[in-house]
């Protein structure tokens, strides 16, 4: 409503989003230290570390490098296992893998945040359209200070959970079913909260097909989450 009395284009706001983006990409994360805790986790594995198997404070004596730029004194659970999801875990990884420092990991993580913004955008868009509701209606998300300031500001991956999730509720909507399963289970390797989403979508189905799917779903999980079943590295 208040966009609509303003008489903004829709098109000058979408620009303006990108680029609020665009402003948080070079900047380092302030208003949570779980970024720190996603380093480390991409240093072990580019160690050839299990990141599920060790404690930060019981590892960082045999490997003082992992420590580099004082990140464990940075750490909010250096005591702990991690608990982020493998998807998230391989996202840790290339940032390690390409990045020299904290900066450059922190710019590498959050263009892939950026990439899964777009994919957001793009689908959500082509959902909006196979409903018949107005475009405008994404820019409830696309504007929200809150996703832009906690997504790509602080990297919370609820950002690539969503971005998979898009996709997958597009492929569901036109009746592509097995490619949208497929796009949960990494939304779900992302973050396991959209898991919840699945119980809603097998109920829409007839039960047959909603054993295949369930199947599939199972299959793609367990190949997404192999490196913490059974304990291998990327």
């Amino acid at each position: 409503m208040i966009l609509k009395q303003l008489k903004i284009k829709e098109q000058y706001l979408t620009y303006l989003a990108i680029g609020l983006r665009l402003v948080f990409l070079f900047a380092i994360p302030n208003l949570s230290q779980d970024f720190y805790r996603f380093i480390w986790d991409g240093r072990l594995a580019q160690n050839g570390m299990q990141p599920y198997a060790y404690l930060p404070i019981d590892i960082v004596e045999q490997i003082p490098s992992l420590a580099d730029g004082d990140i464990l004194s940075k750490m909010n659970s250096p005591d702990y296992y991690t608990v982020y999801p493998p998807v998230s875990q391989f996202v840790f990884y290339l940032s390690s893998w390409l990045g020299l420092s904290i900066e450059i990991s922190s710019i590498l993580m959050k263009s892939i945040f950026f990439i899964s913004e777009l994919a957001t955008l793009f689908f959500s868009l082509k959902i909006l359209k196979w409903l018949k509701l107005s475009p405008s209606n994404i820019l409830v998300y696309w504007l929200n200070p809150l996703i832009i300031i906690e997504g790509i500001g602080n990297l919370h991956f609820e950002i690539i959970m969503i971005g998979f999730l898009s996709v997958s509720i597009y492929y569901w909507l036109t009746v592509r079913h097995y490619r949208a399963i497929v796009f949960l289970a990494f939304s779900v390797g992302s973050k396991l909260l959209s898991l919840l989403i699945l119980p809603y979508l097998l109920w829409q189905i007839r039960w047959k097909d909603s054993i295949i799917v369930l199947g599939l779903f199972i299959a793609i999980s367990l190949l997404i989450f192999s490196p913490l079943l059974l304990g291998l590295n990327y």
